[in-house]
């Protein structure tokens, strides 16, 4: 099954997209939206994409309207000025890396789709994916599933 993300297909992307955020980028950028944030605001700008996610552990790039999006690591540094900018502090400028997808060498164990997710696994997820005052992760589909 492909993964889709609104709607059309993503592609684990294999290269590394380096970024210059511009002070303009950041003045225009919205906290708490992954849509047009200071780094979304840039890979528009630098890429001419048509339409840019960053999130806290992915950023999704659609090249033209209803093509397929493409999907990167967040790095860390990146990761970190995204949560600031959320709290209200100040992003800093500067060049940041999004980073390829890893391949994933291993498959995972097949389980019964439906065996129950157990007490641990349940509590990971939601304790990875709460952090408050800080836009949403790409998998919570509303606001109110992070509450």
């Amino acid at each position: 099954m492909a993964k889709k993300y609104k709607g059309q297909k993503v592609a684990n992307s294999g290269r590394r997209l380096r970024i210059n955020i511009t002070a303009k980028d950041i003045e225009k950028g919205t906290p708490l939206d992954p849509e047009n944030c200071a780094a979304a605001e840039c890979i528009k700008r630098s890429t001419g994409a048509n339409d840019v996610s960053v999130h806290r552990g992915v950023v999704y790039i659609q090249q033209r309207e209803g093509g397929q999006y493409q999907k990167f690591m967040t790095s860390g540094g990146l990761r970190l000025e995204t949560i600031v900018f959320d709290r209200g502090g100040r992003f800093i400028a500067g060049e940041y890396d999004l980073k390829p997808v890893p391949v994933r060498l291993i498959a995972p164990k097949k389980r019964s789709p439906s065996a129950p997710r157990t007490t641990a696994q349940m509590n990971m997820a939601t304790r990875r994916r709460v952090i408050p005052d800080v836009r949403r992760s790409a998998r919570s589909t509303t606001k109110e599933n992070e509450e």
